[in-house]
């Protein structure tokens, strides 16, 4: 470029370009030397050429003014709010909100059944070890699960189901063992008879 001479055409559409990036917040590394020159340049051609005096001067105003907002740092804010304002997303939230009360609900009557279950799984349990329901065995046992809850006492009915019903496999086994080694010592004692009666 010329000191003597600048093309205006390509000064406008560098202050063009200059103000375009500026207004759109973009970060756009700029020498500010060069603009400086540029401003140098204009003034001494406004000095030179009588003519173009005002038109210099407003263009040397506006470079000035787009290179000190240029010089200035850009600062971002950041703002983050929690607003609803779409209809579909607020009953979307609610809706949610619904749906997860309603399963906590269920969720609790489901534990709530699963206790009565085991209850009555040990009521019956505890009858089949008695060998007998008798009307005021099935009050007392309600009476103590339902009525008036005595969990020290639903604990030992527990321990002794489990006592009885470890004692009856026991038993099974030792009675199915007792079988095995009969029968097979009714075996021997047939081949033993066999053996004998053969001479």
């Amino acid at each position: 470029m010329n000191t003597d001479k600048i093309d205006n055409g390509m000064l406008f559409e560098f202050l063009e370009d200059l103000k375009k990036s500026i207004d759109s917040k973009k970060a756009v590394e700029i020498d500010t030397q060069k603009i400086d020159s540029l401003v140098k340049q204009l003034q001494t051609n406004a000095r030179m050429n009588g003519q173009y005096v005002q038109q210099l001067e407003e263009i040397t105003d506006k470079v000035n003014s787009i290179s000190n907002e240029v010089k200035l740092p850009i600062i971002k804010e950041h703002h983050f709010s929690f607003n609803i304002e779409s209809k579909v997303a607020y009953f979307m939230c609610i809706s949610s909100w619904i749906i997860s009360i309603v399963l906590c609900v269920i969720l609790g009557f489901s534990e709530q059944s699963n206790a009565k279950q085991e209850n009555n799984d040990l009521k019956y349990r505890y009858i089949k070890m008695k060998g007998s329901a008798s009307p005021e065995m099935i009050e007392y046992l309600e009476t103590i699960f339902d009525i008036k809850r005595d969990s020290p006492t639903i604990e030992q009915i527990r321990n002794d189901v489990a006592n009885y019903e470890k004692l009856i496999q026991e038993q099974a086994q030792a009675v199915e063992q007792a079988h095995l080694n009969n029968s097979e010592a009714i075996k021997l004692h047939e081949k033993t008879e066999s053996i004998k009666n053969k001479q």
